[in-house]
């Protein structure tokens, strides 16, 4: 089932029309929950992920303080980018590919490998420049399986980047 959901949304990812991202968030939200042995992820509201948490909120609160016209953006980023793509690639893809392969490492570069082919059709060079974060995402993700964090970081890295590109 993993690697059929996977090719369903690498096809998604090649349609370039004004649905694309709507047909790709339904996917990343969606496809995870046929695959029957995936075991949906757990939020643990401990002292330790809640002061995690804290600590990467900081930074996104001081910013959408600061620069109010930002407040929107980091939402729509952390509800519509950052918490369908982590939804899909760290807790679904990352954690089943793990399961079956048992290679972490090797998990980690062919869910990076996926998650930048999906950001290919929409600018090539931003294909390359989110190999790495996702790389570390998943090396989050593999020593602390927190969602919630690996959302939080991601809209951090989505607002850094559109900051230095516009």
């Amino acid at each position: 089932m993993l690697i059929i959901n996977g090719a369903v949304l690498t096809a998604c990812a090649v349609f370039d029309s004004g649905w694309r991202t709507t047909l790709l968030t339904f996917c990343m939200m969606f496809l995870p929950l046929i695959d029957y042995e995936w075991k949906k992820p757990s939020i643990h509201f401990n002292h330790d992920s809640i002061l995690r948490w804290a600590i990467t909120l900081i930074p996104l609160t001081l910013l959408a303080t600061l620069e109010p016209e930002l407040a929107t953006t980091i939402i729509y980023i952390a509800v519509f980018t950052a918490l369908p793509e982590e939804w899909f690639f760290r807790s679904y893809f990352l954690v089943r590919l793990d399961e079956i392969i048992n290679r972490p490492l090797l998990s980690n570069i062919v869910t990076s490998a996926l998650f930048s082919l999906l950001h290919y059709p929409v600018k090539e060079i931003s294909a390359l420049l989110v190999f790495f974060p996702s790389l570390l995402l998943c090396f989050i993700y593999q020593k602390k399986p927190d969602l919630i964090l690996v959302i939080l970081i991601h809209t951090l890295f989505n607002i850094f980047y559109t900051s230095i590109t516009h």
